[in-house]
C-alpha cells in the first residue's frame, strides 16, 4: 500500500488481482482500470477468413478441386516425411547417448541415481515413430479430393467455433465492464 493512498484507490489496485482484472495484475499500477472493456476483433476476423476461404474453395471447379488437393497432399506428406528424418535423427542420438551412458561406470555408489537419472531422460526424450509412420500411410492413403474436403470441413467448423467464441467474447467483456462497475459504485460513500 503506498502512503497517502485512499481506500478506493487501494482497493482498485488490489483488485487487479482478481476475476475481471486479473489481466491487468503485471500491468503497471498506475495504467489506468477500464470504463469499459473491449472485445477483441480476433474471432471475427477469423469468421472472415475462414468464410472467405470456404467461398473460394467451393468456388473451385472438379479440376481446380483436384489440384488443391494434390499440392496439399503433397505438403503434408512432405511435412511429416521431413518431421520422420528429423525424429529418426533425434532418436539415433539418444541411443548413441545411452550406449555411452550404459557403459559408464559411476565414481562412487552416490552417483548411480545420476545415472539412472540420465537414462529416464534419454528414454522420455525418445521419439515415438509409429505414429508418423502411420500419418504418412494415412496421407498416402487418402485421394486428393479427401484433403480438399478435409479443408472444407476445417474451415466450416472455424466459422462456428470462432462466433460461437466471439459470442463468449461479448459476454465477458461485459461481465468484466459490469464487475468493475460494481466494484467502483460500492466505493462511493
Amino acid at each position: 500500500m503506498e502512503q497517502g493512498q485512499t481506500f478506493p484507490e487501494f482497493v482498485l489496485t488490489c483488485a487487479r488481482a482478481f476475476g475481471a482484472l486479473i489481466e491487468m495484475r503485471d500491468e503497471p499500477l498506475d495504467k489506468a482500470i477500464p470504463e469499459k472493456f473491449k472485445v477483441s476483433n480476433y474471432y471475427v476476423d477469423r469468421v472472415e477468413q475462414a468464410t472467405a476461404e470456404l467461398a473460394r474453395l467451393r468456388a473451385m471447379s472438379i479440376e481446380e478441386r483436384l489440384a488443391f488437393g494434390e499440392k496439399d497432399k503433397a505438403e503434408r506428406l512432405k511435412m511429416c516425411e521431413k518431421r520422420l528424418a528429423i525424429n529418426t535423427q533425434e532418436n539415433a542420438r539418444l541411443h548413441e547417448m545411452r550406449e555411452k551412458v550404459i557403459a559408464w561406470k559411476p565414481p562412487t555408489p552416490e552417483h548411480n541415481n545420476l545415472k539412472k537419472f540420465m537414462l529416464e531422460q534419454i528414454n522420455i526424450s525418445m521419439h515415438d515413430l509409429k505414429y508418423l509412420h502411420q500419418g504418412i500411410q494415412d496421407i498416402k492413403e487418402k485421394s486428393p479430393m479427401d484433403f480438399y474436403k478435409t479443408d472444407v470441413e476445417i474451415n466450416e467448423h472455424a466459422i462456428t467455433t470462432a462466433s460461437m467464441e466471439h459470442r463468449k467474447e461479448i459476454d465477458r467483456a461485459k461481465g468484466r465492464t459490469d464487475w468493475v462497475q460494481q466494484l467502483r459504485d460500492s466505493l462511493v460513500f
